[in-house]
């Protein structure tokens, strides 16, 4: 290409020998796969001179690296600029180059959860302050939480040399 090769979770596979050059730059990277899920109930009890109410929210989101590859017998990657691997797979049954005129990143992808859990109970009348009582008690817990992980990039060859130049 005269200026840049830009792959997004990409799969490019060569029987024999796989060539890719950029004038300037040559960007490897994760595409993001996400989804979420949400689950509510609320439900209410009634018992002689009392009740009990519970609502519960169970909530998520996701997103996760679903990386590029490229592999083939022999592999040369070739960038004037840069040459950026992130969360992404490039390989070689034989010899592997990579290189860039300025500098070469192999980075790993990253992927986050989102979780938010809540639940609150309500009791009324008889009882519901414990013992011999009457009245309303209302407890209300929540966990909102937040993880990020990350998906390695592999560079790698399997019977010949691995060469990184930049």
């Amino acid at each position: 290409a005269g200026q840049d090769v830009n792959a997004r979770a990409a799969d490019v596979t060569a029987g024999k020998q796989l060539a890719v050059g950029a004038g300037r730059d040559i960007n490897l990277i994760a595409g993001v796969e996400s989804g979420s899920a949400r689950d509510e109930m609320y439900y209410k009890t009634r018992g002689f001179l009392s009740s009990k109410t519970t609502h519960t929210i169970k909530s998520g989101d996701w997103e996760q690296a679903q990386g590029s590859t490229f592999t083939g017998d022999t592999a040369v990657l070739m960038a004037g600029r840069d040459l950026n691997v992130a969360g992404s797979n490039v390989g070689a049954q034989k010899d592997l180059v990579l290189s860039g005129g300025r500098d070469v990143n192999i980075v790993a992808g990253e992927n986050a959860s989102d979780s938010y859990d809540y639940k609150m109970v309500k009791k009324s009348g008889f009882g519901a302050l414990g013992g011999l009582s009457f009245g309303t008690r209302q407890q209300t817990d929540w966990v909102d939480g937040k993880k990020v992980f990350h998906t390695a990039s592999t560079v790698g060859s399997v019977e010949g040399n691995v060469l990184i130049n930049a």
